[in-house]
């Protein structure tokens, strides 16, 4: 919610990964990125101003930060075929400048929902690319229940496979070393910067990796393996609004937003980013590991259709599933 710490939905499922230790530590009340020990108040550096980072007590092993502990590697949230597992996500939701090294990555992510992008009547689109959009099983706005999954848990996507970031990857090439000025906002387990909304997308130049995302911005969009997100480094997360009527009527539906204002990727609160600009990319061959809600683990093909893929990432829309993987 608004104004409540940000903690990933990956840190609360923890316990049941074997890594109690972490989580026990871990101060539910602060930020994922809070750098006080336990019984210091946060130092806060509003987000959007030039504000100098504050300096913190010394750090001790005993009582670890938020920060420090989201730090740690935890093996399970990578996938054996991505690359380098040590790399370090950044994070530039607070300060809107790019902090590096700020946590350890995660190559699965939770899918928020469909992107009001892809959504011809609320977009006001002249061309329909899905005809529907709506929420996934996981929210940050809300709290998650099995009954609001009237589509199914076997038939609706929870996690989806978004390897390699926060370097952005178009077709399994890397389009740039500095994450400072080339990254997709997300990637660290501990942020929940790194969930994201489905867009789709399409390589506008594909010699020079260039890719438009979602809606009538991009030809033939597709949702799996052209790449891992839209690459905001060189815009600056406090400075990647762009103007999108969402008109949503669903009030169950996270993006509802009364303002025009949408950032790359997704929306934005009041005060600070909240999602992530990642779509769903594995450097497997044809596809991408899928968890659905159910608990299964489906590699699913690459040559999905962006309408059919929408269809099991909204959780109450009640299409038809025919076909979940290949």
């Amino acid at each position: 919610m608004v104004g409540d710490p940000r903690i990933s939905g990956l840190t609360m499922i923890l316990p049941y990964l074997e890594r109690a230790d972490i989580y026990s530590a871990y101060q539910l009340n602060k930020d994922w990125a809070d750098d006080t020990e336990p019984g210091v108040a946060p130092a806060v550096v509003p987000f959007g101003t030039t504000a100098t980072t504050p300096t913190y007590p010394a750090l001790i092993q005993e009582s670890p930060t938020n920060r420090r502990l989201a730090l740690t590697r935890i093996p399970l949230f990578n996938c054996p075929s991505s690359t380098n597992p040590n790399r370090l996500d950044g994070e530039d939701e607070f300060t809107g400048a790019w902090a590096a090294s700020s946590a350890a990555v995660t190559d699965y992510s939770p899918t928020l929902g469909v992107s009001y992008l892809l959504s011809a009547g609320p977009m006001s689109m002249t061309t329909t690319v899905v005809d529907f959009a709506g929420g996934g099983i996981l929210s940050q706005t809300q709290v998650a229940r099995l009954a609001d999954v009237k589509d199914g848990l076997s038939n609706t996507i929870m996690y989806a496979e978004s390897a390699g970031r926060p370097s952005v990857y178009r077709r399994n090439k890397i389009m740039g070393t500095d994450p400072a000025s080339s990254h997709v906002n997300g990637g660290g387990w501990a942020r929940p910067g790194s969930d994201f909304f489905v867009d789709g997308s399409s390589l506008t130049n594909p010699k020079l990796g260039i890719a438009s995302f979602g809606g009538v911005r991009a030809a033939n969009p597709v949702p799996i393996n052209l790449t891992n997100g839209e690459d905001i480094g060189s815009v600056g997360y406090s400075n990647m609004s762009r103007t999108y009527a969402l008109a949503n009527t669903n009030t169950n539906n996270p993006q509802t937003n009364s303002s025009t204002s949408r950032p790359v990727g997704a929306m934005a609160t009041a005060t600070r980013g909240s999602y992530g600009t990642g779509e769903v990319y594995a450097f497997h061959t044809g596809g991408a590991n899928i968890g659905f809600g159910d608990g299964s683990v489906r590699f699913m093909s690459a040559n999905i259709g962006l309408r059919d893929f929408a269809r099991m990432v909204t959780r109450e829309n009640g299409e038809i599933i025919i076909d979940t993987a290949q």
